[in-house]
């Protein structure tokens, strides 16, 4: 078994390669991997970044107010975590069969950069297993450039389709903790009851697919009496075990993958783990696999066991939304419906009390209520006197009445309160001056109401002129560690009596800009901004409300340590000297692309911009040559390497020749100097 703890990263470390823009798979369910879930939220640098996953177990950092801008999180499949942040539209849900999902990363759909996993520890071969979850990681794992982990130590090794190669992981760390558990709790009378009629459905021999919670479990715990029982599920749970160890499950008339349990992943106790570890009568497959109708048809007698949230009279069910409100997501449920339906002797069986809330409201029906199809939409002028118009969108199952009601919120369209007339249209005043709007319609038919809101209006302007900027903010002070930056306001017509100052921290392009700091004119740089560029955002307020105008970025916020001074400041009897070598990752363990990082000072010790830095690979041939890079305004050079496949792998030094000088001088003359440094392979 390979050593992996001596080739570990930090969290920090491992999604350091995580870039602004970028789109990330993040692993799910049991398989979550929360470390590096928690590391990535905490990255305060990035903008952009778009997360795919299915339910997610634990906290969502990523969809926390605070993270807005910074990452967006779109639901294949929602849980707990997500369920407001989608509601609130922090957060996208994506419609979606399962089964499609790997298509999305297969075939670039959605073109995946990284993919972040939990990994059980490689076998003596070197090939970790996804664990717990397979479902769309595979397909994730196969086509994102990247793939980082964490290899945890009490995560299942599981057989079927789940192999991952150390070597396609371009960054790990390691840990040793336990995975999340579902405890299953207690059944209901009802549930009960509802496991025993549905218990009497199943006959022997019959292929079942199940989901999780009390009515499941309820009938699986009712299935022990039966002979030759087959699983073939996206997923299942611990009441499974009890089957297999009762032996009324055998697989043994499958026709797909006979004498196997297959599924596409795992949700339990540790009871449950420690039966899929290692254990060849358990396969896991991707979801295109496990829920692709035209291989659930196959088995003879299938049966598919789901629940539902309401159902009406003419059979029409909801399973994934409450209303408006997203709840789980389409998941596999229609897969299985329809496979089983198809299946010689198969029985599609839904599931699910007659009633919720305590009993006070019914889950059948006698027909649907509205469902929100296309959001509710606001016309007009925003700006104060002006009179907007609401439509309320489109809706299914015959709405016959709307209810409009008017919500005045902040910029974001975030905590809103109703004002205004309960119709269709609302005169905008000076109270709504600098805030958005949104109508939310309410839906009715003769089953019930729902509700949906529309997008927020632009910022409503006043009646009267607003401050209008003349000449933007100016930025003084020098831009470095430990130094003290004053802005002034700019020039402003109209009459301002009030200015407030919001500085941002922004990338070394002066972009992907997050605003830190005090409401005030002047700002003390820490080493959190070395490296970025600072602007400062002043808003001007009159009585008829506020406009706002941007410096031009600062300089790169330089360190606390000497100062750069340009090359061409650099003569004889001074000299450059490299003194400063980073290579990221620090160890070479794979043939991916890698960072080489340099800092050039002359012989007094200043930092020097603008030299030219060039790095050669030494033995010859085991990477590509780079081209020259020039020095920024700290000092450093970061220069990629590509490796070629006459790199090894196995314990070596690659060597690099590097030398820095002046433009125009020729090599290993004038200023010129040069420097041996390795990396380790392996």
């Amino acid at each position: 078994m390979p050593n992996v703890t001596r080739q570990a990263a930090s969290a920090d470390e491992v999604v350091a390669c995580i870039s602004s823009g970028m789109r990330v798979f993040i692993h799910g369910a049991a398989a979550t991997p929360t470390p590096l879930v928690e590391a990535l939220s905490a990255r305060t640098d990035l903008s952009d970044v778009s997360l795919y996953h299915l339910h997610t177990a634990g906290p969502a950092p990523f969809a926390e107010p605070c993270c807005e801008g910074r990452f967006l999180s779109y639901s294949l499949f929602t849980g707990a975590p997500l369920r407001r942040p989608i509601e609130e539209g922090r957060a996208d849900f994506v419609p979606i069969f399962l089964s499609d999902i790997p298509r999305l990363f297969t075939t670039r759909a959605i073109p995946l950069d990284v993919a972040i996993l939990q990994l059980s520890p490689p076998d003596r071969h070197g090939y970790c297993t996804l664990g717990t979850s397979v479902d769309a990681a595979l397909a994730a794992a196969l086509s994102a450039p990247l793939v980082v982990a964490e290899i945890n130590r009490r995560m299942p090794r599981t057989l079927g389709n789940t192999l991952v190669p150390l070597s396609r992981v371009h960054a790990f760390m390691e840990t040793d903790r336990p995975l999340p558990v579902h405890e299953p709790r207690p059944a209901t009378l009802e549930e009960d009851a509802i496991g025993e009629h549905a218990a009497k459905l199943v006959p022997d021999g019959a292929t079942l697919q199940m989901g999780i919670g009390a009515i499941p479990d309820a009938v699986l715990r009712r299935l022990k009496d039966k002979r030759d029982l087959g699983i073939h599920s996206e997923m299942f749970s611990d009441g499974v075990v009890d089957l297999v160890e009762a032996g009324a499950v055998t697989n043994r008339r499958k026709h797909v993958h006979p004498g196997r349990i297959v599924t596409s992943f795992v949700v339990g106790t540790e009871r449950l783990y420690n039966f899929v570890d290692d254990n060849p009568f358990v396969e896991f497959h991707p979801c295109d696999r496990t829920n692709d109708t035209a291989i659930i048809r196959k088995n003879d007698y299938a049966v598919a066991i789901n629940s539902a949230l309401e159902v009406d009279l003419s059979g029409q069910v909801v399973a994934d939304s409450i209303g408006f409100r997203i709840y789980s997501g389409i998941g596999g449920q229609m897969d299985f419906i329809r496979g089983s339906a198809l299946s010689k002797g198969g029985k599609p069986i839904i599931a699910l009390p007659a009633t919720a809330a305590g009993g006070t409201l019914s889950r059948i029906v006698a027909g649907l209520k509205p469902e929100n199809t296309s959001l509710p939409t606001v016309s007009g002028t925003a700006k104060a006197g002006s009179t907007l118009t609401a439509t309320a969108g489109a809706w299914t199952n015959n709405p016959t009445s709307f209810d409009y009601q008017w919500r005045r919120c902040d910029t974001g369209g975030h905590n809103c309160n109703g004002v205004g007339p309960r119709k269709n249209t609302y005169a905008l005043s000076g109270s709504d001056v600098g805030a958005t709007i949104r109508i939310r319609v309410t839906a009715r038919n003769q089953f019930g109401d729902e509700q949906a809101q529309s997008a927020q209006t632009a910022v409503v302007a006043a009646a009267g002129p607003l401050p209008v900027n003349t000449a933007l903010p100016v930025i003084g002070g020098v831009a470095r560690n430990g130094q003290l930056l004053v802005a002034n306001t700019g020039s402003w017509a109209n009459s301002p009596n009030h200015y407030d100052y919001q500085w941002q921290r922004c990338d070394g392009a002066g972009n992907n800009c997050g605003g830190f700091g005090a409401n005030s004119s002047s700002q003390r740089l820490s080493s959190s901004e070395v490296g970025r560029r600072i602007r400062v955002t002043v808003s001007a307020r009159n009585q008829f409300g506020t406009s706002k105008a941007t410096s031009a970025p600062t300089g790169v916020v330089a360190g606390a340590g000497p100062a750069s001074i340009g090359v061409d400041q650099v003569s004889l009897p001074n000299q450059l000297v490299i003194t400063g070598v980073q290579f990221v990752p620090r160890r070479l363990h794979s043939r991916q692309a890698f960072v080489g990082r340099f800092r050039v000072s002359d012989a007094r010790g200043n930092l020097v911009r603008g030299a030219v830095v060039y790095a050669i690979g030494v033995p010859y041939g085991w990477v590509r040559a780079a081209p020259e890079v020039v020095t920024g305004n700290n000092g450093w050079a970061t220069i990629q390497f590509f490796p070629t496949r006459l790199m090894p792998l196995h314990k070596a030094a690659l060597v690099f020749f590097v030398r820095a000088r002046k433009p125009g001088e020729r090599l290993l003359s004038g200023v010129s100097t040069r420097r041996l440094v390795q990396v380790g392979i392996g």
